[in-house]
């Protein structure tokens, strides 16, 4: 698992952390300062903006460590000045239950990054756009199907342990042939410091 924690020498987390590059906190690009050209850890470059919502921002991006498939970099609405402590640690070990998720109808995770006071994580990039602000715009047919492809996703997570905590039109992406891939299981709620389910504790 990709993660930038406070980790020992020559980790998997050591590798990540390097990527980071040590960045002091509060000089971080926003989601409003990202562009074209903009490099997140000396990693990712973005290429352009995907659309936002109130879960964050979403970017196409090149992983500049040898992978040739663009990712989708998902800004998190939370700074290193909060997630300090408890939410930090309730962070990563969220991320850590997403990222043993394998569902058709689930985006999956690669790596949760800091870089100066940004959090991210970094996933497949998918061809799709958040179902919000729209939802009430499906036809019957389109809403059936939606919940079809949701309810498959969360009976999986659920199943496997796993909880969204916040799911919503704004967590759910629609592709071009209508199918619905869900983001955000576990770390966005962790991110908006919400409680888990006790089941997930």
């Amino acid at each position: 698992m990709d993660t930038n924690t406070t980790p020992q020498p020559g980790s998997h987390d050591d590798r990540a952390a390097r990527h980071a590059g040590g960045a002091d906190i509060g000089s971080a690009p926003r989601a409003a300062g990202l562009s074209p050209g903009s490099v997140l850890c000396e990693r990712f470059e973005i290429l352009r903006a995907m659309d936002s919502d109130g879960g964050g921002a979403y970017f196409l991006a090149r992983d500049l460590d040898g992978i040739e498939a663009p990712v989708l970099v998902h800004l998190l609405p939370l700074d290193a000045t909060r997630a300090a402590g408890a939410v930090a640690d309730r962070l990563y070990d969220a991320f850590g239950r997403a990222l043993l998720l394998e569902h058709p109808s689930i985006v999956p995770v690669h790596g949760l990054f800091q870089d100066r006071d940004a959090w991210f994580v970094t996933m497949d990039a998918v061809d799709a756009r958040p179902l919000a602000p729209s939802p009430r715009s499906l036809t019957v047919q389109a809403a059936g199907e939606v919940l079809n492809d949701v309810g498959r996703a969360v009976i999986y997570a659920h199943r496997n342990g796993v909880y969204h905590g916040n799911l919503s039109p704004e967590t759910v992406m629609v592709t071009a042939n209508g199918a619905c891939r869900v983001t955000g299981f576990a770390y966005l709620a962790s991110a908006f410091a919400l409680p888990a389910p006790a089941a997930a504790r």
